[in-house]
C-alpha cells in the first residue's frame, strides 16, 4: 500500500495503528490531508496508469513527536534525500542484497521505516516482528534465517535477556533513536560474535548526521561517533547545524533539531541534551540526558530515564525513573553516584520494575510523568 501511494505520485503519511481517532482528525485537518485509507481499500482489480516520479517528488510525510504535549507533527521528505544515504548505509551498517533485516514495531516509526526501504533498495528482504515478545523475535529470526537487525536500544536490551546462546548467523546489528550504552554493546558482542555493530545519530527532519562502529562504541562510549559521509557540522552556540544532502526540503540548507553538542578536533560528535530540554533548578542549569546516560552506565541499574517535574521552591526538580538489577541498590547510592560523575543528581528517585515505551521503542517520558505524578499523589 506504501508503495502503491508513492508509485500513484501520493505522498504517504503512515500513523500508528493505535492513534486515537480524535487526533487523526485533528492532523488531517492541520495538514489538509484529503484522504484516510487502510490496507483493505487496496484489494481491488482496479488499475490505474502511474504518472512518472521525480527525485525532488514528496514522497513521505514522517510522523515526528514535535513536542513535550506528545501531538505529533508532520515532516515531509522527497526521494533524493534518502536515495543519496542509501549507498552509505549499504557500506557502514554491512547490509547487502544477501541478507534478512528484522524489525520491531511500527513502519510509522520513521528509522523503522528507513530501514526497511534501504533493505528493499539493496535487494535484501524484511521480516517485521509481530508483536513485542523477545521469545517470538527467537523463533522468527531462527525460522528466517535472520542475518541483520535494525532495534532501538531498548529491543536489543529486551532481546538480551531472552538469549542463552551466541548466534553466529548475525552479521548485522544497527540501532539508533537512542543512545546505547557500553555494557549493551559488550553483551550484544557476546552473543552476535559475527555481527558488526553501528549505532547511527539522526533526526526526522536531518537524516543521518553521524554514526559510531563498535570500536567507537566501547572506546568512546559518550560520543555519537564519526560524520556521516556528505555531512558537514558546525557547532554555533553549542547548537549543532547540520548542512548535508539528507535534510528534508523544507529545512534545507542548513538545520539544527535543537541539540546541544561539540565536535572534537579529530570529528567526533558528542551531544549534550537539547536545547529546549535543559532544566533550570534555583538558577542551575542541567541536561537531563547527561544524568541518564551516568546512571545506565551504573553495573547495577537496567535502565532509566530522567525528567524534570515542576517544584514550588526551585522552578523545577529533577526525577530519575530506575529499574534495578538487583534491590541491592538504594536512594543514597545512586545520589552518591551521580555527584562522583556528574556533579548533579535527582532529587526523586522511583524505582520501576520497568519503564514504558512507545510505539517506536523509545521511553514514553510523558507516560511516565503521569505515572510519577499518580505515585507522588497517592504517597501524600
Amino acid at each position: 500500500m506504501f508503495f502503491a501511494i508513492i508509485k500513484a505520485g501520493g505522498i504517504c503519511i503512515l500513523a500508528s495503528s493505535k492513534m486515537p481517532e480524535k487526533l487523526t482528525a485533528r492532523l488531517m485537518k492541520k495538514y489538509d490531508i484529503s484522504q484516510k485509507v487502510f490496507f483493505s481499500d487496496f484489494l481491488t482489480s482496479t488499475s490505474h496508469k502511474c504518472p512518472t516520479l521525480n527525485p525532488e517528488n514528496i514522497f513521505l510525510g514522517a510522523m515526528s513527536s514535535g513536542s513535550s504535549t506528545g501531538i505529533p507533527k508532520i515532516i515531509f521528505r522527497d526521494h533524493q534525500s534518502w536515495l543519496a544515504a542509501f549507498p552509505w548505509q549499504s557500506k557502514l551498517f554491512h547490509i547487502n542484497k544477501n541478507d534478512t533485516l528484522y524489525l520491531i514495531g511500527e513502519l510509522s516509526y520513521t528509522a523503522n521505516l528507513n530501514a526497511c526501504i534501504h533493505a528493499f533498495f539493496t535487494g535484501a528482504s524484511v521480516v517485521i516482528a509481530p508483536n513485542r515478545l523477545p521469545q517470538t523475535w527467537l523463533k522468527e529470526i531462527n525460522a528466517y534465517s535472520i542475518s541483520a537487525l535494525f532495534m532501538v536500544p531498548a529491543h536489543y536490551s529486551i532481546l538480551l535477556k531472552a538469549l542463552s546462546k551466541p548466534n553466529n548467523n548475525i552479521s548485522s546489528l544497527v540501532t539508533g533513536g537512542a543512545k546505547i550504552n557500553k555494557t549493551t554493546v559488550q553483551q550484544l558482542h557476546h552473543y552476535f560474535p559475527n555481527a558488526s555493530i553501528v549505532e547511527y545519530y539522526g533526526a526526522s527532519e536531518l537524516g543521518h548526521v553521524s554514526y559510531a562502529d563498535i570500536h567507537d562504541l566501547l572506546t568512546r562510549p559518550q560520543s555519537t561517533g564519526k560524520i556521516f559521509p556528505g555531512v558537514k557540522i558546525e557547532i554555533t552556540d553549542g547548537l549543532v547545524w547540520v548542512e548535508s544532502p539528507y535534510l528534508v526540503p523544507s529545512k534545507r540548507p542548513k538545520a539544527t533539531a535543537g541539540d546541544l553538542g561539540s565536535l572534537s578536533t579529530d570529528g567526533y560528535l558528542t551531544l549534550r541534551g537539547r536545547k529546549n530540554g535543559t532544566v533550570n533548578i534555583g538558577g542551575v542549569k542541567i541536561q537531563p540526558e547527561q544524568i541518564e546516560y551516568c546512571l545506565k552506565e551504573h553495573p547495577q541499574i537496567d535502565d532509566a530515564a530522567v525528567f524534570s517535574l515542576p517544584d514550588h521552591l526551585r522552578g523545577e526538580k529533577l526525577i530519575a525513573a530506575i529499574v534495578r538489577k538487583t534491590d541491592n541498590i538504594k536512594t543514597k547510592d545512586i545520589i552518591h553516584f551521580c555527584r562522583q560523575n556528574t556533579g548533579h543528581y535527582p532529587q526523586k528517585i522511583y524505582f520501576l520494575p520497568k519503564l514504558p515505551l512507545n510505539n517506536s521503542g523509545k521511553v514514553d517520558k510523558n507516560l511516565l510523568r503521569k505515572i510519577v505524578m499518580e505515585a507522588s499523589y497517592g504517597n501524600n
